[in-house]
């Protein structure tokens, strides 16, 4: 993917970094190698994706859905791949926040969530 911007925060664990990426009428997550930069994957997400926070092998952003709510989605960090997708009352609001094992997100309100393992 040709991407013009990663404007949002990144996540970093160990040495991959993860942020969303915008261009070619497209969002992706992404994951990339912070020792020589290079792209380890890419998966599309919805539009008005907040940035990602990763914690014990999972990436999580929240993103808008079409009905002014939307969802808190989980990705495998090594791959990618989507793992859950829990709703939201709102929109997503501010960057997810990860501490002690569980997850806060902002959506007119706060959910949080305690992630089975």
């Amino acid at each position: 993917m040709l991407f013009r911007s990663a404007a949002f925060n990144p996540a970093v664990d160990g040495a991959t970094l993860y942020t969303i990426a915008t261009g070619d009428g497209n969002n992706e997550l992404i994951a990339l190698n912070t020792s020589d930069g290079s792209q380890l994957w890419e998966t599309p997400i919805n539009p008005g994706t907040t940035s990602p926070a990763v914690a014990n092998g999972v990436v999580y952003a929240a993103d808008s859905g079409s009905n002014g709510t939307g969802s808190l989605n989980a990705y495998n960090a090594a791959t990618g791949a989507t793992l859950a997708s829990y709703p939201l009352n709102d929109d997503g609001g501010p960057p997810t926040i990860i501490a002690n094992g569980t997850i806060y997100q902002g959506d007119n309100g706060v959910t949080e969530l305690t992630p089975s393992t």
